[in-house]
Protein backbone atom coordinates (compact mmCIF):
# COMPACT_ATOMS: atom_id res chain seq x y z
CA UNK A 1 0.00 0.00 0.00
CA UNK A 2 1.44 3.38 -0.99
CA UNK A 3 1.77 6.37 1.34
CA UNK A 4 -1.11 8.19 -0.38
CA UNK A 5 -3.35 5.11 -0.06
CA UNK A 6 -2.61 4.95 3.68
CA UNK A 7 -3.42 8.67 4.03
CA UNK A 8 -6.82 8.06 2.41
CA UNK A 9 -7.85 5.56 5.10
CA UNK A 10 -10.26 7.13 7.61
CA UNK A 11 -8.48 7.71 10.91
CA UNK A 12 -4.98 7.54 9.42
CA UNK A 13 -2.37 9.49 11.40
CA UNK A 14 0.44 9.16 8.85
CA UNK A 15 1.97 12.28 7.32
CA UNK A 16 3.03 12.63 3.69
CA UNK A 17 6.58 13.32 2.54
CA UNK A 18 6.95 16.63 0.65
CA UNK A 19 8.83 16.92 -2.66
CA UNK A 20 11.51 18.92 -0.81
CA UNK A 21 12.14 15.93 1.50
CA UNK A 22 10.58 17.32 4.70
CA UNK A 23 7.55 15.75 6.37
CA UNK A 24 4.31 17.66 5.79
CA UNK A 25 2.01 18.64 8.65
CA UNK A 26 -1.76 18.34 8.85
CA UNK A 27 -2.98 21.95 8.63
CA UNK A 28 -6.75 21.41 8.74
CA UNK A 29 -9.67 19.04 8.30
CA UNK A 30 -12.55 20.61 6.38
CA UNK A 31 -15.94 18.98 5.77
CA UNK A 32 -17.07 18.48 2.18
CA UNK A 33 -20.16 20.74 1.88
CA UNK A 34 -22.31 18.30 -0.11
CA UNK A 35 -21.36 15.23 1.94
CA UNK A 36 -21.81 14.23 5.55
CA UNK A 37 -19.30 11.37 5.33
CA UNK A 38 -16.31 13.05 3.69
CA UNK A 39 -13.60 15.48 4.71
CA UNK A 40 -10.78 17.33 3.02
CA UNK A 41 -7.40 16.89 4.70
CA UNK A 42 -5.03 19.78 4.01
CA UNK A 43 -1.32 19.12 4.53
CA UNK A 44 1.34 21.87 4.40
CA UNK A 45 5.11 21.67 4.36
CA UNK A 46 6.82 23.81 7.03
CA UNK A 47 9.97 24.15 4.88
CA UNK A 48 8.72 25.11 1.41
CA UNK A 49 5.00 25.90 2.04
CA UNK A 50 3.83 23.31 -0.53
CA UNK A 51 0.24 22.18 0.10
CA UNK A 52 -1.71 19.05 -0.79
CA UNK A 53 -5.42 18.41 -0.33
CA UNK A 54 -6.91 14.93 -0.06
CA UNK A 55 -10.60 14.06 0.08
CA UNK A 56 -11.30 11.15 2.42
CA UNK A 57 -14.63 9.34 2.64
CA UNK A 58 -15.66 7.61 5.86
CA UNK A 59 -17.00 4.62 3.92
CA UNK A 60 -17.31 3.38 0.35
CA UNK A 61 -20.00 5.30 -1.54
CA UNK A 62 -23.01 3.31 -2.74
CA UNK A 63 -22.93 2.29 -6.40
CA UNK A 64 -24.93 4.54 -8.74
CA UNK A 65 -28.55 3.46 -9.11
CA UNK A 66 -28.84 1.94 -5.62
CA UNK A 67 -31.04 3.50 -2.98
Amino acid sequence: MSTIERLLVPGSTELPQCHCGDEMRLASLDPVPESSDAQIRIYKCPSCAREIRLTVWASDPEPAGKS
